[in-house]
């Protein structure tokens, strides 16, 4: 490229570090940093980078790297702090650094390399500035010049839901640290890390509603610190602090923006750092991510010949990692919204939510890095599987802003039931038992489940007579309302699925068959319409027609029942919300099914047919309700509506919730999660867990959750799916990536 004339906009980490690299590429250039604020003007306190970003400014500027280094402290662990119990986790690189240090730092370095740093200056953007010229936008996420021009760049900002302050504190970390804090008013956290000798980050998050119990939603003026929610925190954390004072900086509460643009550039200008992009604190600073885009854009402008080739090859290369960076940080972010919901799991399991909350890290890397706190997660699940009698697992209990439990028909959150939604069981066989339970055989000790390519590999379900059983979370016990299952594997059972030979029961451990009845029912009916409740009886022909819909509902269960075999697999059936209840209560009754799944094509099924069921079943009969995958995302603005949904579901007595992989409105039997590309699956997987995650938090109810494809068998039981096993571009195959789900406690049993 011919000579650059730069003006970068903000002279926080990014730009500055952008114009020392500029420089150094070509020190005939000229490169101009306008800063609104001066030289000594900041906020905040500690800045956190990652082992593999310190990595890269080595390669970039081994002289800054080096300033950095010594300037900040380096730790490698995490721990978390729970009411009773600490956790460490080993196995992580971090340094960190004051951000008056570093911006002293950068600004020097930018000064010695030859670019003009220029305080109290503010640039206003001319995005069609003649031939050579370039714009650099770094300016933060409150971007001022891109917000003149958001309509070029695309510019979306989504809001979090909890909120959050930073603080300053002399009290001494050697690690980053989370402790978590119930009060009278809700859950308080905090991200506690060293920046420097004696000194340390404090940044605390609450959900809206503790914010507001604890009063601390009063206005403050701009620029000045919320002393009294200081002062109050202080109290909260007092025994993590050490009694020590949190210290101010303008600290106020804020709820964090996520900034997404279409387009990286406009004209001449190009956006950097949190004017790009912004990712949630628990996962990477934007700090971070200012420094590794100035380090792309910088070799980009001196690579290309003209300002908009480099601006396409910068933004071709950062628009991977961010985007990823984004997601993980999004996951993140939703977890720490959400934290006060899952305070109620043991310790380790709490642990192992947090740990696996991104699905960044395989679960081999976690037992490399601490094999004893996942050893310990699994004790904990095994624990709870084999109790007849444990404390609820939702957060079913929290409390209404009038400090009572909501009412799930109020739209809130149901009470505490008496037992776990699904871990309250005794166990069958030999895998454990009541008076002393087993560990859980986990993917590091049965030939390591991570070389268990899918459950036809392992060995046959136990029955009820006892038998070997499958390994893994999956072996273990669980109960849905009125069932006892041996396993935590379901399995479809196609309609056409007449032969014996054809069950996926005995080679897969399977403990509950699902036959879908909904073809075979739309058959017969021939049209005959019901209402969902006993009264829509009155609208069939004549009694004759319900009495075939009757039998054909007995011969289907029978075709069922010799295809399941006689390994002790309990049988249930999948019918639409429109088949008639009172024949498929009369058949559950007289034995045979012992759950009922009612799967509508949209949504949820509805309060009549569910009502309807349960009166002519009987409370022998579990009776679930079927949703197909939604098309939004588990946090969208609709899912509030259909979390609502669950919990009425669940207050008219439902037993669990069957997430199916299909999306709405698909028609085909049953059908998991299919490919459709490249790492698809891994990513409707994620979507597909988000869901089942937040309704079994936040509803109580037990989600029965579709496995991708490439995971089960054939229904012959061979096992020779062409996927079957295949692992995930991160290393785990499916049979892990399912025993982390079920121990981290995001779904109860898994359907194949």
């Amino acid at each position: 490229m011919r000579r650059l004339h730069v003006d970068v906009a903000g002279g926080g980490p990014g730009g500055l570090f952008l114009a020392r690299l500029l420089m150094l590429a070509d020190p005939s250039s000229s490169v101009r940093v306008h800063e609104r604020n001066g030289p000594d003007d900041t906020f905040g306190f500690g800045v956190v980078f990652s082992g593999r970003t310190m990595s890269s400014i080595r390669a970039a500027d081994p002289e800054t790297h080096e300033l950095i280094l010594r300037a900040g402290v380096s730790w490698s662990d995490m721990e978390l702090r729970l009411p009773g119990a600490s956790l460490r986790y080993g196995g992580y690189g971090f340094t960190a650094v004051s951000r008056h240090t570093l911006l002293r730092i950068l600004q020097r370095q930018a000064v010695r390399a030859g670019a003009e740093v220029r305080f109290h200056r503010e640039l206003r953007l001319d995005p069609d500035g003649g031939p050579g010229r370039v714009t650099v936008l770094a300016d933060g996420a409150g971007s001022a010049n891109r917000g003149r021009w958001a309509g070029r760049f695309g510019t979306t900002v989504e809001t979090g839901a909890a909120r959050y302050v930073w603080f300053g504190t002399e009290a001494p970390f050697d690690a980053v640290t989370f402790p978590f804090v119930p009060t009278e008013y809700g859950v308080f956290a905090a991200h506690a890390y060293p920046y420097g000798e004696g000194v340390s980050t404090f940044i605390v998050e609450a959900d809206e509603r503790t914010w507001r119990n604890a009063g601390m939603d009063a206005p403050v003026e701009a620029g000045l610190t919320d002393d009294r929610s200081r002062r109050m925190l202080a109290e909260v954390f007092a025994e993590h602090l050490g009694g020590r004072p949190l210290i101010g900086n303008g600290s106020r509460w804020h709820t964090f923006r996520v900034v997404r643009n279409a387009r990286w550039s406009a004209g001449n200008a190009v956006l950097l750092g949190d004017a790009a992009h912004t990712a949630h604190f628990s996962v990477g600073s934007g700090t971070k991510l200012a420094m590794e885009d100035a380090i792309a854009l910088a070799d980009a402008l001196h690579r290309a010949g003209r300002p908009g080739e480099a601006f396409a090859a910068y933004e071709a290369v950062r628009r991977g990692p961010v985007a990823r960076t984004q997601t993980l940080a999004g996951r993140s972010m939703r977890w720490w919204e959400t934290f006060g919901r899952r305070m109620h799991m043991p310790p380790h399991r709490f642990g192992m939510h947090f740990i696996t909350r991104t699905g960044a890290i395989t679960y081999a890397g976690l037992s490399r890095r601490h094999g004893d706190r996942i050893a310990e997660a699994e004790a904990e699940f095994t624990a709870l599987a084999s109790t007849a009698e444990v404390a609820g697992t939702g957060p079913e209990g929290r409390d209404g802003p009038d400090g009572k439990v909501s009412s799930p028909l109020d739209g809130g959150s149901p009470p505490v039931p008496d037992t776990a939604p699904a871990e309250n069981v005794s166990v069958v066989g030999d895998v454990a038992s009541v008076q002393g339970t087993t560990p859980v055989q986990g993917v590091a000790q049965i030939q390591e489940v991570a070389q268990v390519r899918d459950l036809a590999q392992v060995r046959d379900v136990a029955s009820v007579e006892g038998a070997a059983p499958v390994t893994g979370a999956l072996s273990l016990p669980v109960t849905l309302g009125p069932l006892r299952l041996p396993t935590r594997v379901a399995a479809r059972l196609p309609h056409d699925a007449e032969d014996p030979r054809h069950s996926p029961a005995r080679p897969t451990g399977v403990s509950l068959v699902l036959a879908d009845l909904r073809d075979t029912m739309a058959r017969v009916t021939g049209g005959i319409a019901s209402t969902g409740s006993t009264a829509g009886a009155e609208k069939a022909r004549n009694i004759e027609e319900i009495e075939d819909i009757e039998d054909t509902i007995r011969d289907a269960v029978a075709k069922a029942t010799r295809a399941a075999g006689t390994t002790g697999a309990v049988l249930g059936v999948v019918v639409a919300p429109e088949t008639h209840p009172g024949a498929v209560g009369r058949v559950a009754r007289a034995g045979g099914v012992r759950l009922v799944e009612i799967l509508p094509d949209q949504g949820l099924p509805g309060p009549a047919p569910v009502t309807a069921l349960l009166d002519e079943a009987g409370p022998a009969t579990a009776v679930c309700a079927g949703l197909r995958r939604p098309d939004e995302d588990a946090w969208s603005a609709g899912a509030e509506r259909l979390l609502d949904g669950c919990r009425r579901l669940r207050a008219l007595g439902v037993t669990a919730l069957h997430l199916h992989g299909a999306p709405a409105g698909s028609r085909p039997a049953l059908r998991s999660i299919p490919h459709s590309g490249p790492c698809s699956v891994g990513t409707r997987w994620e979507h597909l867990l988000g869901w089942a995650d937040r309704i079994r938090t936040e509803t109580g109810l037990p989600v029965l959750l579709d496995a991708p494809d490439g995971w089960a068998p054939h229904t012959n039981g061979t096992g020779d799916h062409p996927g079957s096993g295949e692992r995930d571009r991160d290393g785990d195959d499916w049979a892990t990536r399912l025993h982390t789900a079920l121990v981290s406690g995001r779904a109860d049993v898994i359907v194949a």
